[in-house]
């Protein structure tokens, strides 16, 4: 038996060979051939068995037994899979890939059993049960052959991010739906419950299973991640993988839970966060090693599928198959078709249907339906002895007729989505237009070619200067290639001036800011290989990048945002950020947003190094002539920009954290150097002028002192000293080392990464604070504002905020976020007190600063001054006066003309009516009646505090008023006149048009007298 096995995977391995080498030049999927070479093959096995050449075929008697299914190939098919996908892309489109894996699959599952009932024939007696069973093991999609030709096509990347995240968790969840309903299938107890019982129980299996499988398995891969950390040998690395994968499969049937949801989480794991513990050395091996296991297992399934095929079974139940085959493609439509315009009404990155259309008919099925079809044969044992041990039971005589059923039936679906749906689907692709040759694509194609010329004529120069060719020979072949470029730029030329609306100036601007975003992801590769930048960075600034790249092929411009955030929405990056709001204040907060600051570093040198990479692109082009001046001056703005931005990130982080940073950058200077030695070493051994054991060893030196080179950078990030950050604050710049000390005891440091909230509208506010470094934007709450959000300015450093709510006592008025790595001083309402005390500039200062962001927050809410802009209601608020009252003291009294907006500076202000007013009520009626109509004059809020206003229809239309204005307490309030503002109006004849409301009511000279009294 052990050599008929060694035999036949021998062959197979070997007919696998020959099938992938000779479909490429016919064009055809790899599991299509293969199945299609196993037929091929069994079919001249058994003729040459019938014709009596050979006496027995030792490949056509030759099965998968269950073990080798289970066991071997499943985890190698999952863990692989699983590997290769990147968190943050899932995470970007987990919406639709969440609906296609769980009710998806319950409704492919039920559409399928629903057909299968009615029309399939099944040889049980439990028929809705054995249809269940079958359509929740056909629900799994396989991503293989999907992928490639998404590839091949140039597909977008998310379409095949779609197929890839669909594939791998719908094979978890119907694989756990499927071992549910086979356990009612063959356990006679559970068949026994009622309906409702076994619906509670299956929905608790299945999270218990689905989510309790994907939490072991994560954490298994997490134990590989650490084990990865501490390996320093190439060997061992993969080694580990390799047990993480088998292990977290076999050690999730111990706990109980889903083996393949195991493998999922394991894979993911260990594809993400233990990536970042491997060697970069190890990397590019490790994947070819993956990708060869999940090769030889693909090939060894299709091909024993072909070798498999009877054709008098696929007669048997053709009727059948061909309802299975339907049932598949109903099901997969019903739900595709129906859930995604439902997602597409709640997710940012809506699904079209072109690509619903892709997704259904390239929902094709592959090696996981066939591997769990034929492990069936596992619970042989188990619905025997169910039986009673008879093999004459009719539940036994049942099961044996099902198995062949759902096998050929199987088999069935399986055949048609790889013969008929795998061919069809790049027509179909081409004819949705998806992935399409574009004028953009032409155009890109003539300038590839001359570069390609010009980069050849230089080379040629060389080759002439050596003296291998003569002068004449040179100037024969160089005026051919100048000729060909100068017709290539009349080409380009007359794209140009063809119809705008198939390439017109933006669409050359956006076709080179693509080139220029593809070099940098080139670059970043070659950093990565280098051995200078790990490879977390790499690929998050790839996915950044290649977002950047979707969002031109629709048309529309780069997402600055995202690009300024660079790897900022990383899974473990969204949890640190989460984490530090929840624990607000403290060292553990600190700490992680330390790390963020780090990850904010590295991100930012990488970048730099590939903007400088893209401007060489730019260069490129324009020395070939390959683009117009109008798309090279935008685009090289756009990158000088960028350089600009993330240059100051990086000084930012630099002057934050000084000691951190010297580490990270002596980690990457010796990193550079070391793998410079490596890569000469390696050239000096290829031209034998090195032996390679002395060789050999000197490498495994260098490996070592990488690794030491790399802890560098592991150590914490410490803040940059308090009173050098005191220093840089101009209230404090000329002070005294005693006091610098003083109010550095005072103030708390605390850094925050770019994108950060530091304070968020609407929040509590009883702390303020003052930048030592960076800059933050300040944005507030606007339903006017394009997106909801008015952007209110930024601040730099020496700057201060948090003010209002601090002083006035009120929430937040506006959300501050840091736009670059920032350090602030955190400072209490009580530390303020002591601070000012002494430092009266400082106290002017925020007093000055507070009553100018109270008004500028005051004015914006007020619909009479919402058409100003923010200069405008910057030179309304320089006409409030501060006027003082004391406790008892009323602003204004009932029947005075108010004709002014008041803002409570300090203190609290009550709005009421007049005692006399009330007692004349009680006296008289008609009084009475009176008091209510002035009543009814009194604003909604009597109650005013610090940072609130009323009087906003008065300054625009002065009136006299029922009610007064009483001081509670010591009161300050800034007040704009009636008066005052008509005269900024006459001053700025601008303002007229804007407001109306001012200029449309009475002036206070219009109203009748009242007893003298003045307006106020």
């Amino acid at each position: 038996m052990a050599e008929q096995v060694v035999l036949v995977v021998t062959v197979l391995l070997f007919l696998a060979a020959a099938v992938v080498s000779a479909v490429k030049r016919v064009r055809l999927p790899y599991a299509v051939a293969l199945v299609l070479t196993g037929a091929a093959l069994a079919t001249l096995l058994r003729r040459a068995v019938d014709e009596g050449l050979i006496a027995e075929s030792r490949l056509d008697g030759f099965e998968l037994t269950p073990g080798v299914v289970l066991y071997v190939l499943l985890p190698i098919l999952i863990f692989q899979a699983a590997f290769h996908i990147e968190s943050r892309r899932l995470l970007r489109n987990i919406l639709p890939i969440a609906t296609l894996a769980i009710p998806a699959v319950l409704i492919s599952t039920a559409v399928v059993a629903l057909l299968l009932f009615l029309f399939g024939d099944i040889p049980h007696h439990r028929v809705l049960v054995a249809a269940l069973l079958f359509g929740a093991m056909v629900s799994t999609t396989d991503a293989v052959a999907v992928v490639a030709i998404f590839r091949d096509l140039g597909a977008p990347k998310r379409l095949a991010m779609l197929a890839e995240g669909e594939a791998l968790f719908n094979t978890g969840t119907a694989l756990v739906l499927f071992g549910i309903i086979l356990k009612i299938m063959v356990d006679p107890a559970a068949a026994a419950d009622g309906v409702l019982v076994l619906l509670a129980r299956g929905f608790a299996d299945f999270l218990w299973l689905g989510v309790g499988g994907l939490v072991f398995g994560a954490a298994v891969g997490l134990v590989c991640s650490w084990l990865l950390a501490l390996a320093e040998d190439s060997r061992v690395e993969i080694t580990l993988t390799t047990v993480c994968a088998f292990a977290s499969f076999l050690a999730a049937g111990l706990v109980g839970v889903s083996d393949v949801m195991a493998v999922i989480g394991a894979g993911l794991t260990v594809g993400n966060y233990g990536r970042t513990k491997i060697s970069p050395q190890v990397i590019g091996p490790l994947e070819h090693y993956w990708a060869y296991l999940a090769f030889v297992a693909n090939s060894i399934v299709f091909l024993l599928v072909g070798l498999s095929l009877r054709a008098e079974g696929l007669i048997t139940y053709a009727d059948s198959i061909a309802v299975a085959i339907v049932a598949v493609l109903i099901a997969r439509a019903s739900g595709i078709f129906t859930l995604m315009p439902l997602v597409n009404r709640v997710s940012e990155h809506k699904v079209d249907l072109p690509v619903q259309t892709v997704m259904w008919w390239g929902g094709m099925r592959g090696a996981l339906v066939l591997v769990v079809a034929l492990s069936l044969s596992q619970l042989d044992e188990q619905v025997l002895a169910a039986a009673g041990g008879s093999e004459q039971a009719p539940a036994w005589l049942e099961w044996q007729a099902l198995k062949p059923y759902i096998l050929h039936l199987a088999f069935g679906v399986v055949f048609f989505t790889i013969l008929i749906n795998a061919p069809t689907l790049t027509p179909l692709i081409r004819m949705l237009g998806i992935g399409r040759i574009t004028a953009q694509d032409r155009v890109a194609a003539m300038q590839a070619r001359l570069l390609a010329k010009r980069e050849a004529r230089l080379r040629l120069l060389g080759l002439r200067d050596d003296g291998v060719i003569s002068r004449e020979v040179y100037d024969l072949v160089t005026d051919r290639y100048v000729r060909a470029e100068a017709a290539l730029r009349r080409d380009l030329a007359t794209i140009r001036r063809g119809d705008a609306s198939e390439f017109g100036v933006d669409d050359e601007r956006r076709m080179l800011l693509g080139h220029c975003f593809a070099g940098e992801s080139v670059q970043l590769r070659e950093l990565f290989y280098r051995g200078e930048i790990a490879e977390w960075v790499m690929k998050d600034l790839h996915i950044t990048l290649d977002n950047q790249l979707e969002l031109l092929k629709r048309g529309d411009e780069p997402d600055l945002d995202e690009l300024a955030r660079g790897g900022g929405t990383r899974l473990g990056d969204r949890l640190r950020r989460w984490s530090g709001r929840l624990l607000g204040r403290g060292r553990i907060a600190d700490a992680l947003r330390a790390s963020l600051v780090g990850r904010d570093y590295q991100l930012a040198v990488a970048r730099m190094s590939s903007i400088e990479a893209a401007l060489v692109e730019i260069k490129d082009l324009e020395t070939a002539g390959a683009i117009s001046n109008a798309s090279l001056r935008a685009v090289s703005n756009f990158y000088a920009g960028q350089r600009d931005a993330v240059r100051r990130r990086f000084e930012s982080t630099a002057r934050i954290y000084p000691e951190h940073t010297a580490r990270m950058q002596e980690s990457l200077s010796e990193r550079f150097c070391l793998q410079s030695e490596e890569d000469v070493i390696r050239e000096l051994v290829d031209r034998g002028r090195v032996p390679e054991k002395v060789a050999a060893e000197a490498v495994d030196e260098i490996h070592d002192a990488m690794g030491r080179a790399r802890s560098l950078q592991k150590g914490g990030a410490r803040l940059i000293r308090p009173e050098e950050l005191v220093r840089r604050i101009p209230f404090f710049s000329e002070l005294p080392p005693a006091d610098v000390a003083r109010i550095s005891n005072v103030l708390r440091p605390i850094s925050f990464p770019a994108g950060e909230a530091i304070v968020n509208e609407g929040d509590a506010g009883d702390t303020m604070y003052l930048i030592a470094t960076g800059t933050v934007e300040v944005e507030a709450r606007d339903e006017a504002a394009p997106g909801g959000i008015r952007r209110q300015g930024r601040l730099g450093e020496g700057d201060f905020f948090g003010e209002i709510a601090l002083l006035a006592g009120v929430k937040r008025t506006a959300t501050v976020r840091a736009v670059e790595p920032c350090a602030v001083l955190e400072l209490s309402r009580e530390d303020l007190t002591e601070l000012t005390s002494g430092h009266p500039d400082l106290d002017k200062a925020v007093r000055e600063a507070y009553r100018a962001r109270i008004l500028a927050s005051v004015l914006v809410h007020i619909p009479a001054f919402r058409r100003l802009d923010d200069a405008e209601r910057g030179r309304l608020a320089q006409e409030f006066r501060l006027r003082r009252f004391a406790a008892g003291d009323h602003l204004f009294e009932a029947g005075d003309v108010q004709a002014s907006l008041w803002v409570i500076e300090r203190g609290k202000v009550q709005l009421e009516l007049a005692p006399a007013e009330t007692a004349s009520a009680e006296a008289d009626p008609d009084g009475a009646a009176q008091t209510v109509a002035a009543a009814a004059e009194l604003p909604p809020q009597t109650s005013l505090h610090e940072g609130e206003a009323f009087g906003q229809q008065h300054v625009c239309t002065p009136e006299r008023v029922g009610y007064r204005a009483l001081a509670v307490e010591p009161t300050q309030a800034l007040v704009l006149a009636h008066l005052e503002l008509m005269a900024l109006i006459e001053r700025q004849p601008g303002l007229r048009a804007k407001l109306p409301e001012v200029t449309g009511g009475p002036s206070v000279a219009e109203l009748p007298p009242a007893g003298g009294n003045e307006p106020r």
